[in-house]
């Protein structure tokens, strides 16, 4: 039995070529992802204030933006708020997308309490495209942006 065209064969290590450049370029992009939440308390007490990746770099958060958000969010809630934020992109096939807060009720209360500047029992799960942007001039060094399609 004789092997595919020579056609068949191309598109097929075409394909292959793209499927590992594509598994090889989110493996480097997860490696720029956080490997620790330090606790607001925490990261106020680091000089300077930084938060471990996961590839073993160090990315420095803004001191003066992390200083504004301690007097945005209360101090009982230090303890309990886990930077960065992580806010995920979903874009959908009709051009559509949301601003979805990940992480526990305390990241989405604390989101909530910058964009809104109050705070419901279950925090704010998705974000406004004006709310997103008000996070990102607010904590931009503590948001973590992940894109979904």
């Amino acid at each position: 039995m004789r092997g595919a065209p020579p056609g068949v064969e191309a598109g097929r290590r075409a394909r292959d070529a793209i499927v590992a450049k594509y598994y090889s370029d989110v493996s480097r992009l997860r490696q720029s992802l956080a490997a620790e939440r330090p606790t607001m308390r925490e990261l106020l007490a680091r000089d300077p204030p930084t938060i471990r990746l996961q590839d073993g770099t160090l990315h420095e958060v803004d001191r003066e933006q992390l200083e504004a958000l301690a007097g945005i969010i209360p101090r009982y809630l230090w303890s309990l708020v886990r930077l960065p934020f992580t806010v995920q992109l979903v874009r959908y096939e009709d051009g559509s997308r949301v601003y979805a807060v990940a992480g526990d009720v305390w990241q989405r209360r604390a989101v909530e309490l910058i964009v809104r500047g109050r705070m419901s029992p279950d925090g704010l799960e998705r974000l406004e495209p004006e709310e997103f942007r008000r996070l990102l001039r607010t904590a931009g060094s503590m948001v973590f942006t992940m894109l979904t399609i």
